[in-house]
C-alpha cells in the first residue's frame, strides 16, 4: 500500500516539477496532475475520502486518453484526438505523460486494498473541480484550454454553451462515477461476504 501512495506521488511531483520548470506552469494545472498527488497523500494516510474523490475525477477521462492512445498505437486511428500531443513534442513531456496509463489502474487497486469508496467523496471532487476550474477560466488563457473549461477537448458540437454547462456536467460525472465505485465495491464485498 506504501509503495502504491510513494509512486503516486513521486509521478505527481515529477509532473509538476517537469511543467514548472522545463514546460510551461500552466500545465501543472491539470486535474491528473493534482490527481496524483493527492491519492498518493490519500493511500499513505488511508484515506478513503480523497481517495474516491480523485477515482471520481479520473477514471472518465483518463480512460478516454488511453482508449485514444491506444487506439493510435496499435490501430493508427484517434478516436477522441486528445493524445495528438503525444506524438509531437519533446521526448520527456512523452514519458511523463504515459502516467495517464497507470494512474486509474493504482488508484483502484489502492481502493480494492482500502474498502468501499466513500459514499459523499463527490462533494470532495466537486470542491477540488471549483478551485481548478477558476484557476484554468480565470487567470490561464483561453489557448491553453486547461481542464477543458474554455472548450471541450472531445468534440462535443452537439452540446450549445459548453462553457457554461461545463460545471453542470462535471458534478454529474463526479456524482455518477461515486455512485458507480460504491456499487461495484459494495458488490465485491457482499459476494466476499458470501463465501
Amino acid at each position: 500500500m506504501n509503495i502504491i501512495g510513494v509512486v503516486l506521488l513521486l509521478m505527481g511531483i515529477t509532473v509538476l516539477v517537469e511543467h514548472s520548470v522545463f514546460g510551461r506552469w500552466q500545465y501543472s494545472v491539470w486535474f491528473c496532475n493534482h490527481a496524483m498527488i493527492i491519492s498518493g497523500l490519500a493511500v499513505l494516510f488511508r484515506n478513503r475520502f480523497w481517495l474516491t474523490a480523485m477515482l471520481n475525477w479520473s477514471l472518465i477521462p483518463l480512460s478516454l486518453w488511453v482508449i485514444d492512445f491506444i487506439g493510435k498505437v496499435f490501430f493508427g486511428v484517434y478516436i477522441f484526438r486528445i493524445t495528438e500531443y503525444m506524438f509531437d513534442g519533446t521526448l520527456l513531456a512523452h514519458i511523463i505523460s504515459l502516467q495517464h496509463l497507470f494512474t486509474v489502474p493504482l488508484m483502484l487497486y489502492a481502493m480494492y486494498l482500502l474498502g468501499k469508496p466513500a459514499r459523499w467523496a463527490w462533494l470532495g471532487t466537486t470542491i477540488h473541480a471549483a478551485i481548478l476550474w477558476i484557476i484554468s477560466y480565470y487567470i490561464i488563457t483561453p489557448d491553453y484550454n486547461i481542464n477543458c473549461v474554455h472548450q471541450a477537448c472531445i468534440s462535443m458540437r452537439w452540446l450549445p454553451g459548453y462553457v457554461h454547462v461545463w460545471p453542470f456536467i462535471g458534478i454529474l460525472m463526479f456524482f455518477v462515477t461515486n455512485w458507480f465505485l460504491v456499487w461495484i465495491f459494495s458488490g465485491r464485498e457482499a459476494r466476499h461476504q458470501a463465501r
